[in-house]
């Protein structure tokens, strides 16, 4: 078997990472939604069951990547308290770039208002602990694929726009649930995310920058992405 996985080509290596850590979130864009999907809440069992979902995620595809001699430690993750402010700053620029893009759909579109309420993942009732925890797994498991991963595979293989654009494209795919409004800001955040770590080659401040979001908007302290 190790064998086996050892011998598989780099494109066979991407599409197993990628599919494997957002086929099953790119599949459900597809069905057909709930009528609760409709009320735009996150329940708290859905909390547990994506955090639960992508540890275990995680964990396969980090061994899959290990066994491929492709170390985590490539993608510059470690964590330091000055790239942690860095991504607080991150997370500043970010939910600053929402308000603006925001205004500015407001005044191109008379209905952006009611579009981005519809879009909303806030979850009133659930623990801050909770969507602390939640909010921190997410973030490093999209951040270390959707941006580590792809653009480390493409920098060298290609140019950088076409891994930055690649990177935002996957990362729009399951995203689509946030509606037309949500969808511009994922375009934003991804390309800056991805402009970031591919000129800085750390993972950290987008993980942080990452997290700090979804804990505002779950934590329905304003509007998400």
């Amino acid at each position: 078997m190790g064998r086996w996985v050892r011998g598989l080509s780099q494109g066979a290596e991407f599409a197993v990472v990628i599919i494997g850590a957002f086929g099953f979130f790119i599949l459900v864009e597809l069905l057909p939604a709930p009528p609760s999907a409709s009320e735009g809440r996150i329940t708290s069992a859905q909390l547990q069951f994506l955090s639960v979902y992508e540890l275990i995620v995680f964990a396969a595809l980090a061994a899959f990547l290990a066994a491929r001699g492709f170390s985590l430690k490539r993608i510059g993750l470690g964590p330091s308290l000055a790239e942690s402010a860095v991504g607080f700053g991150l997370a500043l620029t970010m939910m600053a770039a929402s308000q603006i893009v925001g205004i500015v759909l407001t005044v191109l579109w008379p209905h952006a208002d009611e579009a981005a309420r519809s879009a909303t993942f806030a979850t009133p009732g659930v623990g801050l602990a909770m969507i602390a925890m939640t909010s921190a797994i997410n973030a490093v498991f999209e951040e270390v694929f959707v941006c580590g991963y792809v653009i480390t595979v493409l920098k060298d293989r290609t140019d950088p726009w076409t891994a930055i654009n690649l990177s935002t494209g996957i990362r729009l795919l399951y995203h689509v649930y946030q509606g037309p409004v949500g969808m511009i800001f994922v375009i934003v955040f991804g390309i800056t995310m991805a402009y970031y770590y591919l000129h800085r080659g750390r993972l950290w401040p987008p993980i942080v920058a990452h997290a700090l979001f979804d804990i505002v908007a779950l934590a329905d302290f304003g509007s998400a992405p």
